[in-house]
């Protein structure tokens, strides 16, 4: 028993349980589907991740997750930014009421005036 623990100890602790690790996903799912064509996929779109970026399929996703987070932070910073100085701009412009319906009823005379011509 103590020889077993000493040797599981060893294989995990000296990274040799890393390299092992991508077949657990195509186990599990050739176990759970029995669909081999599934898990050799699985397995060679985990192997195919690992050497074009360096990283697991797992730390791959984990980045791609947290950049879209980050690009939507800021877009949400771009728009409030956006809101607040067209709330700054706004502020300075008071409408008389008798001059925007004076405007709304020229535009209207010109453009029925347009349209009969």
């Amino acid at each position: 028993m103590n020889k077993f623990i000493a040797i599981s100890a060893c294989i995990l602790l000296t990274g040799c349980f890393q390299s092992s690790v991508s077949l657990i996903g195509p186990v599990y799912t050739l176990g759970s589907s029995g669909n081999i064509y599934q898990a050799g996929l699985s397995y060679g779109v985990n192997q195919t991740i690992q050497k074009t970026t360096g990283q697991t399929s797992f730390q791959y996703t984990k980045n791609l997750i947290n950049k879209s987070k980050n690009i939507q932070v800021k877009a949400q910073s771009k728009v409030s930014e956006y809101k607040k100085s067209t709330m700054k701009m706004t502020e300075n412009i008071k409408i008389n009421p008798d001059e925007f319906f004076a405007s709304v009823k020229s535009n209207i005379e010109k453009t029925r005036g347009n349209l009969l011509d």
